[in-house]
């Protein structure tokens, strides 16, 4: 039916904004590894965006006295593994047929929500291969009885009649009619 692929196309649309929402706001997504990598970071360009956020009064918790490595440079060459909402539609769309992708979530929010969508998968392909099997293999014996003339003209099933019924009466009316 239209409706089951309406509804399968709807969920794939809602995994992929959920996937992609989820890779945004989590601390160990894309979105979250810049904020703290600008948070850590000693070098001039992330001194000076935390003095915009500063200003601004929009400071990030415990920046003061930790320095590491730049990671911004390196953040923005991979956006390739960025799950934005293209790489998450392509992500549970490739579900969805059974393949799969080199981009995963990092966030243990969107790794348990591809894990439960890759398991209901499995469990709608599952179903409809019991159900195509099913109908494929189940023997379609047509009713070839529409009339109770066709009760009488047929010798593949034998029927009988109880004694002082309704029924036994229409038979007897009907073979006199005959």
């Amino acid at each position: 039916e239209s409706s089951v692929w309406v509804c399968i196309f709807g969920l794939i649309a809602v995994m992929s904004l959920l996937m992609a929402f989820l890779s945004k706001i989590s601390s160990l997504g894309t979105y979250g590894k810049k904020i703290h990598a600008m948070q850590t970071c000693s070098c001039s360009d992330c001194e000076e965006r935390r003095k915009i956020k500063a200003a601004k009064r929009c400071r990030f918790k415990d920046t003061v006295g930790v320095t590491a490595d730049c990671d911004m440079d390196a953040d923005e060459e991979d956006d390739f593994n960025d799950l934005h909402m293209a790489n998450s539609i392509w992500l549970i769309g490739t579900g969805f047929v059974l393949q799969g992708t080199e981009t995963l979530p990092t966030a243990p929010s969107g790794r348990c929500l591809l894990f439960f969508w890759w398991f209901f998968i499995m469990i709608l392909t599952s179903m409809y291969t019991a159900n195509l099997t099913a109908h494929l293999t189940l023997e379609r014996s047509g009713n070839k009885i529409h009339t109770l003339d066709d009760l009488l003209l047929q010798n593949e099933y034998s029927w009988g009649l109880m004694a002082d019924r309704n029924m036994e009466m229409m038979m007897r009316y009907i073979d006199n009619e005959k």
